[in-house]
């Protein structure tokens, strides 16, 4: 991975395992942008050529997660794409959605704001940050509509079993949506083999993309039962006295005006690199180093919070035994980037990370302890 770490001029002096709250976007991505804008202010820009490269965005994310054009909107971010999933089904009162308590707000809000049509959220109530199909089937009865978890949690970063979920509600004939936003880019989604109806993510994490930049997956069958909520021109009657109905009934409809191409072509770069590492070597370089990681704090005697096996991702999580803040503090002042979330130091791992990286990281903690 050494011709890829040089893609990220942050290694050079500082040790960034902070790419599960925002990337430092490599070289690549930088230089896509700035040709867009250099093309835009020297001719206005090619719309034809926005065009061509959004669609080609779409199908490196359908080669990502096994999907097709069809099925892939680009929409800004997590929240939006998950608004638009919760704000697309047909309710009636007394309806309810289930999601779990290990939710990132983006995930708790577009549901919980459905309290205005008498829509219940039940929550799924884990155990040592962990919970099973058998928790969510406990809560289910007829009148759920939906259930929507994330693959893997913001904190301590415990990866779901999506599939034995999606069995559940494909059973039950319920929505099953996920939050990605903590998966893609780090680990393998097949969103067919997982049996997903529907999944959003941000782009500005993993996937290694600008802030703005994110897609919304639904499946062919999901989508048709899905309304959009938003009217816009790109996917409606161009003569304007007609009713304003869909001409389109796949996941373009939540593509709403203009996108931002300028991000389109930061992801287009971003996915290029991705792909071209290949997810499944990205997958297991990130969890060999995660291994060395958590190895290297239990032998500092810290409590690790993430679980290990096959519930660990990218993400490492621990208990400090001094004030959280204050290692925080001592770690970026060290130029170590990581996150304080819940009282945890969050460490989050992507492949052009190295081992040097890690003894870097465990000798600041040491002069700290």
């Amino acid at each position: 991975m050494t011709f890829y770490r040089e893609e990220f001029p942050v290694t050079k002096d500082s040790v960034y395992f902070d790419v599960a709250h925002k990337a430092s976007v490599p070289n690549c991505v930088i230089h896509s942008i700035m040709e867009f804008y250099k093309d835009v202010q020297q001719t206005g820009g090619d719309k034809e050529r926005w065009s061509d490269t959004t669609l080609a965005v779409k199908e490196k994310i359908g080669r990502l997660i096994n999907a097709v054009l069809e099925e892939i909107a680009l929409v800004p971010n997590t929240v939006y794409g998950l608004n638009f999933l919760a704000n697309g089904l047909k309710y009636f009162k007394g309806d309810n959605v289930i999601i779990s308590d290990q939710e990132h707000v983006s995930n708790i809000f577009p549901w919980t704001n459905l309290d205005r049509k008498g829509i219940e959220v039940r929550n799924v109530s884990s155990k040592e940050y962990f919970y099973t199909a058998a928790d969510i089937e406990e809560l289910i009865d007829d009148r759920t509509r939906v259930v929507s978890i994330s693959h893997v949690s913001t904190v301590p970063g415990s990866k779901v079993d999506l599939k034995p979920i999606s069995d559940v509600c494909n059973e039950k004939n319920i929505f099953f949506f996920v939050d990605g936003v903590q998966s893609l880019g780090a680990m393998n989604v097949n969103v067919k083999e997982m049996g997903i109806d529907a999944m959003a993510t941000s782009g500005h994490k993993w996937l290694l993309s600008p802030y703005g930049m994110g897609f919304l997956y639904c499946s062919s069958d999901c989508v048709s039962k899905l309304e959009s909520v938003f009217a816009g021109k790109l996917y409606t009657y161009d003569d304007q006295t007609k009713i304003n109905t869909s001409l389109i009934q796949d996941a373009r409809k939540w593509e709403i005006g203009s996108l931002n191409y300028s991000a389109v072509y930061g992801m287009n770069a971003a996915l290029d690199m991705i792909l071209d590492i290949g997810i499944e070597k990205i997958e297991n370089r990130i969890l060999q180093l995660v291994n060395l990681l958590r190895q290297a704090l239990k032998e500092l005697g810290l409590v690790i919070t993430s679980p290990g096996n096959k519930n660990m991702s990218g993400i490492v999580a621990f208990e400090c035994v001094k004030i959280p803040s204050e290692l925080y503090k001592y770690l970026v002042d060290n130029k170590i980037y990581v996150s304080l979330r819940k009282d945890q130091i969050r460490i989050s791992i992507h492949f052009y990370n190295d081992e040097n990286d890690i003894d870097k990281f465990i000798e600041i903690m040491k002069k700290f302890l």
